[in-house]
């Protein structure tokens, strides 16, 4: 899964292959307009894709130009517009196949500051280099994102998601027992947290709503005090709460990915009954009896992850509760249809074992007396 959309963000991220063409103002560039007037190509196409080899960069010699009567506008962060004008010019893609180097010659630059209206710049040159950037269109890998979901990870690193869990519950656990110290036995926190480190069921999501609040003696109203040890022991059960369903979830995810591959071979042994009994009914009622198998597959197992997110079922039994009543549906069919064909079996064989000895003339019984004269 993770691989599946780490490349769906990676294509996400292609541009298409640049192409220049003749007499057409080009603004694939950000904050750049090109115009060719002119293309030369070795098979005189009027179109020129940026996929020519590299420049080597210690080449100064000037190539044969590729481009005629270039024309570029630009606008810097400052405002300023800025015109550049070159009789003629090359372009080639960078060793990294993905910025290309826009080579000029014998052309001008025109700047117009918007803020000093009256100065004009003009700026002569024989050559001009102007770089541009991810224009070749190459698939990068790796630039999208590092963030795996529950379902994006590796055994592995689920195995050492829940043991990381195990360590931070393990240090709320002794944080609670030093903080219950100070708390009376009968509180509702010492209870709560009883229960939920004893191996109960943790019920704390309305917890905190329910403890009394000490009266404040200025105007009779109840306040919680925050920094009382009964209210930071509330705290680090809420905190304990939320890491136990997440172990939970991820343990969850630990399992699915067992259970479901070995769901195949339920389904084959499930199969195979199912397959003899709706022989009769066609097609249609076949696909239909399939569908319905994994509908009822799919609601158990997303019931079952939903229970145990919630930690009120085992994260083992969640997911293999689906696999334990298919098999046994599916063994318990199997079962009856032997059962049941077992006799009918037998008769087949003697029928086929008579039909052999009759056609061998080797048949007794009645059958031989009445042949004898």
């Amino acid at each position: 899964n993770h691989r599946y959309k780490s490349l769906l963000m990676d294509i996400a991220y292609i541009k298409p292959t640049v192409q220049l063409r003749e007499g057409v103002v080009m603004d694939d560039f950000p904050g750049m307009g090109l115009l060719v007037n002119r293309i030369e190509e070795p098979d005189r196409s009027s179109k020129l894709n940026l996929t020519a080899p590299a420049q080597p960069p210690d080449e100064d010699s000037r190539k044969p130009a590729d481009l005629f009567g270039i024309v570029i506008t630009q606008t810097t962060d400052a405002g300023t517009r800025r015109t550049i004008v070159a009789d003629s010019g090359s372009i080639r893609t960078e060793l990294n196949r993905t910025d290309a180097v826009l080579t000029l010659y014998s052309g001008e630059i025109q700047e117009v500051d918007p803020h000093r209206a009256g100065q004009f710049q003009r700026m002569f040159f024989e050559r001009h280099r102007i770089r541009l950037d991810d224009v070749s269109g190459v698939l990068e890998r790796g630039r999208s994102r590092r963030y795996r979901t529950d379902r994006e990870l590796t055994m592995r690193m689920l195995q050492d998601r829940i043991a990381g869990r195990f360590v931070n519950l393990d240090s709320l656990q002794r944080t609670a027992a030093a903080l219950a110290d100070s708390i009376p036995e009968s509180d509702s926190a010492v209870v709560a947290m009883r229960k939920m480190f004893g191996g109960a069921p943790p019920s704390w999501d309305k917890a905190p709503q329910q403890y009394p609040e000490p009266d404040s003696a200025g105007n009779g109203r109840r306040r919680l005090d925050i920094d009382s040890p009964r209210s930071r022991l509330a705290a680090v059960l809420r905190e304990a709460s939320y890491i136990q369903r997440r172990i939970s979830s991820l343990q969850v995810e630990w399992w699915k990915k067992i259970s479901i591959p070995f769901a195949s071979i339920v389904f084959v042994l499930l199969g195979v009954p199912l397959g003899i009994i709706s022989r009769k009914g066609g097609a249609g009622v076949s696909i239909a009896i399939s569908m319905s198998v994994f509908l009822v597959y799919w609601v158990l197992l997303i019931a079952g992850e939903t229970l145990a997110d919630r930690h009120l079922l085992s994260p083992f039994w969640a997911m293999w509760s689906p696999n334990v009543l298919f098999l046994a549906v599916g063994l318990w069919l199997l079962l009856v249809q032997i059962r049941g064909r077992r006799s009918l079996a037998l008769v087949s064989e003697g029928l086929g074992l008579r039909s052999l000895l009759r056609m061998a003339g080797l048949a007794g019984g009645n059958e031989g007396k009445g042949e004898s004269p």
